[in-house]
């Protein structure tokens, strides 16, 4: 292909050099749509990133600083291309922190990305100014070690001497008068554990103020963590170690008329039987290590950025931070894993009240798969403590230790992704190529549509199509050969060799006609030849007008071929069809919202996927004329200075024939090579919607092993309410006998639990195996939050009289649930707080609920001296949707017998709202607004806990609003809190407890295994039954280029005149190489065969091979 190319433009073939070109672009074309969507490796480059420098590693941080000291401005810790290759482990030193700066390295800043390091290490970097060294990032990718602060945890479980003891908490005096109020509240565990370490003596856990001696106390779930002051065995009474005491207790109540304290005179609070519980005494430590790291070379920096990296020396060796004072190990962490009221409610009393301290909070939130009674077993308690717990260390640490950058240049950085694509630069030369394509197509329409040439004869004698121009009007010579295209060549000399032909010239006033005619008709044809004489003078076939671009279409100058007004409407039509429909198709291909439109009563999918491409093929099957393809596969003799045999040239007879058009002539006239070029040509059409179809959007299932067991039931009821008050939520949805599930939510869905039956259970088989697939309904819970107005947020600041305490109050407008326009008086969300002690930096946040629509307010912000700086403040509505999840049951020596109820209609994607039930679900985990006295920990309430230490935590300064510009995080950060929460609550508001019955308590615990499977996102997927039709056609193109190539080989015999001689291309071929051809001289004139005349002949051609066509002719020529 690309030497047929470089020949036609060195002789100046310029039709061939457009027809070669477009099907260039045609098969660049296919090769570009196969590779519109790829999943690749994608390098994102920002520009306009900042590089920071931060100062020294702060050593003193665990000393004086205790308060949220977040990077000044807007800044992310490095996270983009920063591998940590290796953690050093076990290296002990000497206590504290050493202030030097360790080494030195560039940090990144990018607000795109989240701190994603492994848990419980967060490595800062110590780094120096910008200075001129050596190490120049732009040349290479530097490496360093630098700071790692890391945190474990060692955890014994407590061994009980006795069971918690229940006293009063009523101060020094319990019985003088005024303190019944404190007598009334509920007392401390009192706890003695033992360890083997450690011995605590009268660790008292206070339990204040939740019931009075009126009340008794619910059953439910307490837990929290304390601090406690542990002896060593070996050290003395000096050296005080202090511990994190885990307490976990699942009790029951039960009325007692005994009096707590001996010798009182009132009634005692009710007695507390412990049922369940479990006990954890861990010591925390800190350590910093070194890691190396690398920075990748795709950083990219200006040339002259530098950046100094200092000896490592002796940094080597990691210092484990011991030592710590209690107000010092309190004001790091406290604030995280325990707060003052230490009970927390987080479930109402329908089924028993759970009631769970902070750090309880935070680990269930972190963990979603976990739930309370997972906590009892003491393996899976200390190691998601531990968990929680390095977390929650690593995220001070970041705060704390790290001062702010004083230092800020800017350069560029990238970093890779995986990610599926669609491939702009393919699409785009997709359409390149098809515009391209119709303009080449259009020139040579153009150029077979209307007559344009010289004034004179070609320039090129040897160029076949040039040559057609003295057939065209000659239909004397043509109508005799007609006749005998059946002929053989010794048949075809013995009719015809005896008639003589001269070119003759009609000159005009503007125009010139040249034609070949009989030199001497014979009788009774004159009047025929007369009729065709005319014609020549009024076809006009080579006539242009002397003085018009007589350059530029002499460039242009081949032959006519007719275009019926209909071929012009679709050349026009056709390209705007086509690459629309190109467009659509693969947008279509992309969206999937889109493919899943609806229209009433009626769900499309994936139909206007193929719409499109079914109307580029039908555009296509018009518009992709023989030459597409036959120019593509007709071999390189075949347009080598013209000279074509009879055969090979009849194949330009239908270049302007629509493919199925040329099939269906040459099929008719046994033209096989035109046969399979025109299938070729036919197939490369319907590769359009083959490729357009490749890929489809499809769902990704994550499937997630679980444990069935047989030892509870299905709770029908909802928190009192009826039992379709939430889609999907009713006992006769599935029974599977004997069968359930544990108490588990899985990410943010809430599974319904299988009821016992009345049929016999499952019996037991030796090596018996079944397998057993349902699809039931499962709960997801949603949420929609919008962002309230600043201008509808008020601070003021109330004081109270003469009293220096003053709370600043946010007063947010009442919102309706269609366009949140604010109605109705305001809604008070105060602080109070003492004005000596405000922290600096405070940030606080909470959630007011409302019984209206939206739910409830989430408000987020800072505290300043005497204001409350960059708030934000979402209003949410909370609901439940109803999903399919299918379940996979594998019972392995079970046989299985099954009663399975009818499940009622599913109608998918169907959703209720519980705004009934918003207030008890988030109202104890958020907490209120709240904002501590004192200035040695930040002001978090519960809510702001859970956003930062709970699933993928969140930088507080990343949730503030400033001037709106990360409202869409803390949007984010309430959604994920609100589906996991009230996953967790409806899970649980589910379940009847396992002693709750004697039938279930008393039943035989069966436990099987499977898992579950349910759609998280969608995807683009290759279809493989398409991409199989894909290597069919393109093999069967390749099939066929292939049989056209040897059916027109030249070294096959051509025997036959062209079956159609009134082609011109086709008779064209009798001129290739004959002395008549070599005798034109470009002049224009008829000189050179002034007298002369031709006949049809053989003649043998270099190499002894024969020829058959028009030759000057050996007899004695008549004269003039």
């Amino acid at each position: 292909m690309p030497k047929k190319l470089c020949v036609a433009v060195k002789n100046r073939h310029w039709m061939v050099v457009l027809t070669i070109g477009g099907n260039l672009l045609w098969l660049l074309m296919i090769v570009f749509s196969t590779s519109l969507f790829l999943e690749n490796n994608v390098n994102i480059i920002d520009s306009n990133a900042e590089l920071l420098v931060l100062n020294q590693f702060d050593g003193r941080g665990l000393e004086d600083r205790f308060n949220f000291l977040p990077p000044a401005g807007n800044i992310d810790l490095p996270d983009i291309d920063v591998r940590i290759l290796e953690v050093p482990r076990g290296f002990n030193g000497a206590s504290g922190v050493d202030s030097r700066v360790l080494s030195s390295v560039v940090a990144f800043n990018h607000p795109d990305f989240e701190l994603g390091y492994p848990l419980g290490t967060t490595p800062e970097y110590a780094t120096q100014s910008f200075a001129s060294s050596d190490l120049n990032l732009k040349d290479r990718s530097p490496s360093a070690m630098v700071d790692v602060f890391s945190s474990d945890l060692e955890c014994e479980v407590g061994r009980l001497d006795s069971l918690p003891e229940l006293v009063p908490d009523c101060g020094s005096s319990p019985s003088s008068p005024g303190n019944d109020d404190l007598c009334n509240k509920i007392p401390a565990y009192i706890l003695n554990i033992t360890t083997p370490s450690c011995q605590v003596v009268n660790a008292s856990i206070a339990l204040p103020g939740h019931t009075t001696r009126d009340k008794k106390l619910d059953q439910g779930y307490y837990g929290g963590t304390h601090f406690v002051e542990c002896l060593d065995d070996s050290s003395s009474s000096e050296d005080l170690q202090y511990r994190l005491l885990v307490t976990l207790v699942w009790s029951s109540s039960s009325e007692s008329t005994e009096p707590a304290i001996k010798g009182g005179t009132r009634i005692g609070p009710p007695a507390i039987s412990m049922v369940r519980s479990n006990h954890l005494l861990c010591k925390p430590s800190y350590s910093i290590h070194n890691a190396l790291v690398t920075v990748p070379s795709t950083i990219g920096f200006d040339p002259k950025t530098y950046v100094q990296v200092q000896d490592i020396n002796d940094a080597s060796k990691g210092r484990t931070l011991d030592g710590l004072s209690q107000d010092n190990f309190t004001a790091l962490f406290g604030h995280a894993l325990q707060d003052t009221s230490f009970i927390e409610r987080l479930l109402p009393a329908n089924n028993g009240t759970i009631r769970v301290s902070s750090s309880l909070r935070v680990l269930m939130l972190r963990n979603p798969a976990i739930s309370i009674e997972d906590l009892f077993d003491q393996d899976v308690l200390e190691r998601e403590f531990r968990a929680t717990f390095r977390q929650i260390a690593a995220q001070l640490a970041k705060y704390n230790l790290l001062r702010p950058a004083n230092a800020i240049t800017r350069g560029s950085l990238s970093h890779r992704e995986d990610r599926v694509v669609v491939s702009q630069l393919s699409f785009g030369l997709v359409q390149g190529a098809f515009a391209l394509i119709y303009i080449f197509l259009g020139v040579f329409m153009f150029n077979i549509s209307i007559n344009i040439s010289r004034w004179s004869l070609p320039r090129d004698p040897d160029s076949m199509a040039a040559t057609s121009v003295l057939l065209k009007d000659s239909r004397e010579l043509l109508d005799r050969l007609e006749p005998l295209s059946h002929l053989r060549r010794t048949g075809i000399r013995k009719e015809i060799s005896d008639q003589m032909y001269q070119i003759r010239a009609s000159p005009g006033a503007d125009e010139t006609v040249f034609a070949i005619e009989p030199s001497e008709t014979p009788p009774g044809e004159r009047s025929k030849a007369s009729r065709f004489k005319k014609m020549i003078m009024t076809m006009t076939t080579m006539m242009v007008k002397k003085k018009k671009k007589k350059k530029a279409l002499d460039q242009l100058g081949w032959g006519m071929y007719p275009m019926k007004w209909w071929g012009i409407a679709i050349f026009i039509v056709g390209p705007i069809l086509l690459i629309t429909g190109l467009e659509l198709s693969f947008r279509l291909v992309n969206s999937r919202e889109v493919l899943h439109w609806e229209i009433p009563g009626k769900q499309v999918t994936y139909v206007w996927q193929y719409l499109p491409a079914a109307i580029m093929v039908i555009a296509s099957l018009l518009l992709t004329s023989f030459a597409m393809s036959v120019l593509t596969t007709v071999p390189y003799h075949a347009l080598r200075q013209g000279r074509a045999s009879a055969k090979n040239s009849v194949l330009m007879n239908y270049v302007s024939q629509p493919a199925p058009e040329a099939l269906r002539l040459a099929l008719r006239r046994k033209h096989w090579p035109v046969v399979f070029a025109s299938l070729t040509a036919i197939i490369a059409s319907f590769l359009v919607i083959v490729v357009g179809g490749l890929f489809t959007v499809e769902w990704v299932s994550v499937v997630k092993p679980i444990e069935f067991t047989a030892n509870d039931t299905f709770s029908p009821s909802f928190f009192g309410e009826s039992n379709n008050t939430i889609p999907g939520i009713s006992a006769s949805l599935i029974i599977l006998n004997n069968v359930t599930y544990p108490d588990k939510v899985y990410g943010d869905l809430v599974l319904p639990r299988f009821a016992r039956s009345s049929t016999p259970s499952l019996s037991k088989a030796p090596d018996n195996l079944a397998t057993f697939n349902l699809r039931i309904p499962v709960l997801q819970p949603q949420i929609s939050c919008d962002t309230i107005p600043s201008k509808g947020i008020e601070v003021e600041v109330l004081r109270n009289g003469n009293s220096t305490t003053f709370g600043p109050a946010i007063a947010i407008p009442l919102l309706s649930c269609a366009g949140l326009s604010p109605f109705g008086d305001a809604v008070p969300l105060k602080t109070d707080f003492d004005a000596g002690t405000i922290p600096p930096n405070g940030y606080f946040g909470g959630v007011r609920f409302w019984g209206g629509c939206p739910n409830f307010f989430v408000v987020f912000g800072k505290a300043g001296k005497n204001s409350i700086e960059d708030v934000s403040a979402l209003g949410c509505t909370g609901w439940v949707s109803e999903i399919q999840a299918s379940f996979n049951f594998t019972f392995n020596n079970f046989t299985s017998n099954f009663t399975i109820s009818k499940p009622p209609e599913i109608h998918l994607e169907t959703s209720r709202n519980i705004s009934n039930v918003s207030l008890s679900i988030l109202q104890p985990l958020f907490g209120p607004v709240d904002l501590a006295p004192n200035g040695s920990t930040s002001a978090v309430g519960s809510f702001l806990q859970a956003a930062i230490y709970g699933v993928n935590g969140v930088r507080p300064e990343d949730l503030l609003g400033r001037n709106g510009t990360n409202t869409s995080r803390l949007e984010n950060r309430v959604a994920e809190l609100y589906r996991l929460t009230a996953a967790q609550y409806i899970d649980r508001g589910w379940r009847r407890d396992i002693n709750s019955t004697s039938a279930e308590a008393s039943a035989p615990e069966n436990t099987f295994h499977g898992f579950i499977e349910f759609k998280v996102r969608p995807q683009l997927k290759q279809n493989m039954p398409e991409t199989r039709i894909l290597d069919s056609l393109l093999g069967a193109i390749f099939i066929c280029v292939l049989a056209t190539y040897i059916l027109i080989w030249p070294g096959r015999a051509i025997p036959d005149v062209p079956k159609n001689p009134h082609a011109i291309a086709s008779v064209a071929s009798l001129f290739a190489g004959s002395r008549l051809m070599r005798d034109l001289q470009g002049t224009g004139s008829i000189d050179p065969w002034a007298g002369k005349t031709f006949s049809l002949e053989e003649w043998t051609e270099e190499g002894g091979r024969l020829r058959f066509g028009i030759d000057q002719d050996n007899l004695p020529q008549p004269s003039a």
